[in-house]
């Protein structure tokens, strides 16, 4: 393969006759990793030797460094509640947050023990996971009305996109369901219910608003000022202002290099150059598990490194292992829909649904064509 690619290690997602090839090296790192960690593993000296003289990079970040990366963000900031834009600890947080809920459970959890649970105490950070608000049965009378406004709102008008003008009362309260729905990706309690997320996603209620458009000479100054203020451009795709941003350039470069019609141009590209972009992201190694079969738990974490390196939760069906996954949990969800048996149930839903998984594709794909279609008549 390297032969083929000027030496890269780095297999294109959707490279259909190497699937298996970038498999292989999807585990290399989650052994290594558990190599690292003093863990069962058939990862060994001699094989990560091969492996290193092919030029394979391995990344491994230790939990010692991770604790000491988190005692330096509470030093700095006077806590530890790190949001998931946060560059360095973002998305791993996430993951331990899930991971201590699993291991509070009684339930496996892959990076977490009782000693690491102590030291996670033991620098302040809260492992317990808070309670929900009580919500009584006036609170889901009056969601539900505010449901039924905003049905009729997109009948009038199709689309959800509410603003003061049009109706003030309607638009305080999607902003109160963006709000809970930021609560909930930064682990907080939140009035926004598995129920209440399934109601709103099914009608294409947005709870990321697009920012206006932006220039490329925009965002080359604002990817500058991000080099100013962190001292590189390794943005992560959930940064609230570059993340799609910087997806977008990495996809629009595979089409230039390609030979596809492409957005991106070789000036362009020169330019995230010189900035210091990198437009082949490493594989996430710490996502997967060799374990066979893989638990619901692992498969998720496989899907959030999926959205990390994409950009999106639209996985090829052709992927091994994830591509089958996901098309299980979309219908699992129509089952539970209809009232039926289904391995789906609130809490997964609600994990799939905070991370903007598309639970029906083609429904998807018409509501952004008439959005573009009423974006144009304007």
């Amino acid at each position: 393969y390297q032969d083929e690619h000027d030496g890269s290690c780095d297999i294109d997602i959707k490279d259909k006759e190497n699937a298996r090839l970038r498999q292989w090296v999807l585990d290399q790192h989650v052994e290594y990793k558990r190599m690292q960690d003093g863990l069962t593993t058939t990862m060994n000296n001699e094989k990560v030797t091969r492996l290193e003289a092919l030029n394979f990079k391995f990344k491994y970040v230790s939990w010692e460094e991770r604790m000491d990366q988190l005692k330096a963000f509470k030093q700095e900031h006077g806590h530890l509640s790190i949001p998931q834009k946060d560059p360095v600890l973002g998305a791993w947080i996430q993951s331990i947050r899930r991971q201590c809920k699993l291991f509070q459970d009684g339930k496996p959890a892959r990076d977490i023990n009782a000693k690491r649970m102590e030291d996670l105490n033991g620098i302040g950070f809260q492992t317990k996971m808070k309670k929900q608000p009580i919500l009584t049965e006036e609170d889901n009378q009056a969601f539900d009305g505010m449901i039924d406004k905003l049905a009729d709102f997109k009948r009038q008008h199709g689309h959800c996109k509410v603003t003061k003008v049009l109706d003030p009362v309607l638009h305080n309260w999607v902003v109160r369901q963006r709000v809970d729905y930021k609560r909930i990706q930064e682990g907080k309690p939140s009035r926004l219910t598995v129920q209440r997320l399934m109601k709103l996603t099914d009608m294409g209620f947005a709870f990321r608003q697009k920012e206006s458009y932006k220039t490329w000479e925009e965002r080359m100054d604002q990817m500058r000022q991000f080099k100013a203020d962190n001292g590189h451009v390794n943005i992560p795709i959930s940064h609230p202002t570059l993340g799609e941003f910087v997806g977008r350039q990495r996809v629009t470069y595979r089409q230039l290099v390609d030979g596809l019609k492409s957005a991106m141009t070789e000036e362009r590209a020169q330019e995230l150059r010189d900035l210091g972009f990198d437009f082949q992201v490493d594989n996430r190694k710490d996502k997967n598990n060799m374990q066979k079969p893989k638990t619901w738990e692992e498969r998720y974490e496989e899907l959030l490194a999926f959205k990390e390196e994409y950009g999106h939760t639209v996985v090829p069906q052709h992927t091994p292992g994830l591509g089958s996954w996901v098309h299980n949990q979309r219908k699992d969800y129509k089952l539970m829909n209809l009232g039926k048996k289904s391995a789906m149930g609130p809490e997964k839903a609600l994990k799939l649904t905070s991370i903007g998984f598309v639970f029906d594709v083609f429904d998807a794909k018409r509501r952004k064509r008439n959005e573009e279609a009423s974006s144009d008549e304007e």
